[in-house]
């Protein structure tokens, strides 16, 4: 599952030089995705919740490919400490041993990648 994940977003990102917005590429990528088989995919909203308040405001932490792989999109200048924490803050969160943080916006779709371990 995981090379055929790594394969689409090879061949959205060939397709297009960066420079698109995150949500074009997210849009190419969830067509692929559906389009090779994969039958589940979401894109997860979720609420904070500290103590007792709940913010009323949802915010989308990714790309969830058969309710197993967490793909967290990127179309930045460079990933940064901020954009790991965020993915590892998901994780923790959703209690998911992994994810993946994409950036598209290289030459080179594997040097816009970073692995993230949930260690707790």
């Amino acid at each position: 599952m995981r090379g055929k994940i790594i394969g689409q977003a090879i061949e959205v990102h060939g397709a297009w030089v960066p420079g698109l917005l995150k949500s074009a590429f997210k849009e190419y990528l969830c067509y692929k995705f559906c389009k090779t088989g994969f039958n589940e995919l979401k894109e997860k909203a979720e609420s904070l919740v500290f103590e007792e308040v709940k913010l009323q405001s949802e915010y989308r932490i990714g790309l969830f490919v058969e309710n197993k792989i967490f793909v967290e999109l990127k179309s930045c200048k460079a990933l940064n400490v901020v954009h790991l924490s965020q993915k590892l803050t998901y994780l923790k969160q959703e209690n998911y041993p992994v994810g993946t943080l994409r950036n598209f916006n290289f030459i080179k779709l594997k040097d816009g990648r970073k692995r993230i371990i949930n260690q707790s």
